[in-house]
């Protein structure tokens, strides 16, 4: 699960037009950065605006559809907890900061809810309008505390803003959440206990009255039962800048979140975490903007969910992470440009599904085989297996002989290589009523194709081809050009069974051609269920990607592995000499170095001419010797006709 954090966004904060522009840039900036991401849930751990403004929220309303559509992540996917400027102080006039446990827990009870909401109607009534997660708690729904449950983790939303009667410094250590709150929580949480329960609220500890805060010789105090029910705790309120996360009672990892915004000299920041439940790791990736506009990536940290201390510490550069048997894989791959959407080092082991969506062409090209050889390497290493759907949905189809001829290829390809566990079957199939997850697809094809727009749909399939190809792309058929969200519909509906059947992740394995597509797809599908390895595209003198029906003949031929001869004349065409050789010599050669570390081992042949692109200064041995190598592999790799 991805999860975006803000907190402290302060719409309405600005005092004229130049902060309002200021703000604007800096936002739009924040927008920019997390287009590419995969985001499942966003967070704002309170104070979406100043001092609970109208105009602040009508602001907010609009910045937060933009970051909606940018993510493509729906209102009922936001989780927000109330802050101090969320409280409208025209209600708490004549209400006291309480030192008395019993005199506060008279007030804070579920029977005094819609008294309490009376305090933050603005936000209540801001909630409702853009539709975010509803809490619940005694099975009612509400805006200011209970729980939601999304996949296998559950929300607590707690609200220590009920007393926040002046917003600033001197709430401090005056602060209640109210402990019969906390007995429907715990009651909700014994359903599920194996779900990983995230605490979300506005105020750190240090801002609780110490009655909550503080246990005596009889009793725990009430944040130490939240912490030991709780893995993790996002709060806000503090401006301060990133700090390494705390153990609260040697258990609950503590979040606490700077300002996304709230003056243009401020350092801001906003952090994307990835919370593996199965592992039970979470990892924060952080940044934060120095100047006006820009956001840039500061750091890492990986942090274990348990109740021993933490083995992986908050590092302001990259990530330390602790090494693992398969961590040397995840390097090799990345090292010759596959990349991985939803991918950690812990997923390089068994209990894995590799689904190969691919469309049936009048040959096993190179694009097919360097996919393949991706595939036999995990399954050889990991017993990973491998459902191929073959995309014979569209307007133009090959003739039936074809196709057939296409897929007996890959099953002989399979057979080859040894990998046994292999199933097959064609994308239209999945939509026929006797199909076992018709229904499932159908229900996905319609909340994906609802979810889509045509602007995502044309960016998809534009993918990075030159203006020629662009213009074709626009004369598909609407059957052709809907082909992502078909792929998608079956996607989800397949990796959905899988998991609940066997508990095994999905990995799909396209090409980098179609990472819009696929970041979108394990956006929507969810993060526990599928990930994606991506091999380089493959690309022509101008940095366009090369498509598979290229008319051009020269391409052609090489993309079809036709001759030994035609593969060393076109060594000078784009990335073809790098890409060739990282398909068909590197990738391939894992298990000759499984046991060494690669960033310290010189390749048999010079990788770094190759990857600077300066072909043309390669002696003839040089560049025999290299056609050789990746010829043996295409070879080996080729299925008779």
């Amino acid at each position: 699960m991805k999860i975006l954090h803000l907190s402290d966004l302060h719409f309405g904060y600005d005092e004229n037009d130049t902060m309002k522009t200021q703000r604007e840039n800096l936002l739009n900036g924040l927008l920019y950065t997390i287009k590419s991401k995969i985001i499942n849930i966003v967070i704002i751990t309170g104070d979406i605006v100043w001092q609970c403004k109208e105009d602040g929220y009508i602001e907010a309303e609009k910045w937060l559809k933009k970051l909606s559509n940018e993510m493509s992540v729906p209102f009922d996917h936001f989780i927000i907890c109330a802050g101090n400027h969320e409280v409208d102080h025209n209600e708490t006039k004549e209400i006291s900061y309480y030192t008395n446990p019993k005199e506060v827990n008279k007030i804070l009870t579920y029977e005094n809810i819609k008294f309490l909401e009376r305090r933050f109607k603005r936000f209540i009534k801001f909630c409702e309008k853009l539709g975010v997660a509803k809490p619940k708690i005694n099975n009612k729904d509400n805006f200011l505390i209970g729980s939601i449950d999304f996949e296998e983790v559950k929300f607590w939303i707690i609200n220590t803003a009920w007393y926040a009667k002046e917003g600033g410094h001197r709430d401090k250590n005056k602060l209640w959440i109210g402990t019969n709150f906390y007995d429907y929580l715990f009651n909700e949480k014994s359903k599920n206990p194996k779900h990983i329960t995230v605490c979300i609220n506005h105020h750190p500890k240090e801002w609780l009255n110490e009655h909550e805060t503080q246990s005596n010789n009889l009793n725990k105090s009430l944040f130490e039962m939240i912490s030991e029910q709780c893995e993790i705790n996002f709060t806000g309120h503090t401006h301060c800048n990133i700090q390494k996360p705390h153990r609260a009672h040697s258990h609950m990892l503590c979040y606490s979140a700077g300002a996304s915004f709230k003056d243009s000299d401020y350092i801001h920041n906003f952090s994307i975490f990835s919370l593996d439940s199965q592992k039970s790791v979470i990892t924060r990736c952080v940044f934060i903007s120095k100047d006006r506009t820009n956001w840039v990536h500061s750091g890492e940290d990986s942090e274990i969910l348990s109740k021993q201390s933490s083995t992986n510490i908050m590092n302001t550069g990259k990530c330390k992470k602790g090494v693992t048997k398969n961590s040397n894989i995840k390097k090799y791959i990345s090292k010759i440009g596959i990349n991985m959407l939803n991918i950690i080092e812990s997923d390089f082991s068994s209990d894995k599904v590799m689904i190969w969506p691919v469309t049936p062409r009048r040959v096993l090209n190179s694009i097919h085989l360097a996919q393949l050889k991706l595939m036999s390497l995990l399954y050889n290493k990991f017993g990973w297996s491998v459902q191929a759907i073959i995309s014979n949905c569209g307007a133009n189809l090959l003739p039936q002989d074809i196709t057939k001829g296409f897929v007996d290829k890959i099953k002989k390809y399979h057979n080859k290589a040894g990998i046994k566990n292999f199933k097959c079957e064609y994308l239209d199939r999945y939509f026929m009523r006797n199909h076992k997850l018709a229904s499932k697809v159908l229900e996905s094809f319609t909340k994906i194709g609802s979810r889509v727009s045509i602007l995502d749909l044309k960016k998809i399939k534009e993918k990075r081809y030159d203006d020629a190809k662009k213009e074709e792309t626009q004369k598909l058929s609407v059957l052709d050009y809907i082909l992502p969200i078909l792929q998608y519909a079956v996607v989800e509906a397949l990796t959905h069974e899988i998991k609940n059947k066997s508990t095994k992740k999905s990995i799909v394995i396209a090409g980098n051609d179609e990472e819009t597509q696929w970041s979108r797809a394990v956006s929507f599908i969810g993060e526990d269920f599928v990930g994606a390895l991506l091999i380089p595209e493959l690309n022509n003198s101008s940095g366009k990607n090369i498509n598979q029906d290229n008319q051009n003949q020269v391409l052609k031929t090489m993309i079809d592995c036709c001759s030994k001869e035609q593969l060393k004349d076109n060594f000078n065409i784009g990335n073809f000499a790098s890409w060739f050789y990282k398909m068909f010599v590197i990738l391939p050669s894992y298990e000759l170095i499984d046991n060494i570390n690669v960033y310290s081992v010189k390749p048999p042949i010079d990788m770094i001419t190759l990857e600077d692109g300066k072909y043309e200064n390669l002696s003839e041995i040089k560049k025999n010797e290299i056609v050789d190598k990746i010829w043996d592999e295409i070879e080996k790799s080729k299925i008779s006709e």
